[in-house]
């Protein structure tokens, strides 16, 4: 069985503050595709949502333009 989607039309949009993320659903795969405004921290934008200190969720992704800087809780720093 072959699954095709466009981006133009995501499941589920979850915006929060300085950004928001359209998520698209697979079979056996979440995906989604997320805006952040310049400054937006997840500390200040998401923590608050999640309730946890960093997002516990395991990630695969890629910047299509800007630039990401990522803390692990570890310490490792990745730009």
């Amino acid at each position: 069985m072959i699954e095709v989607k466009g981006t133009h039309k995501p499941d589920e949009r979850r915006d929060f503050p300085m950004g928001h993320i359209d998520v698209f659903n697979l079979p056996g795969l979440c995906s989604g595709v997320a805006t952040f405004e310049p400054g937006w921290r997840w500390s200040e934008s998401v923590k608050p949502i999640a309730g946890t200190d960093s997002c516990e969720a395991h990630h695969n992704g890629y910047a299509v333009r800007g630039r990401m800087h990522l803390r692990m809780d570890g310490g490792a720093r990745r730009s």
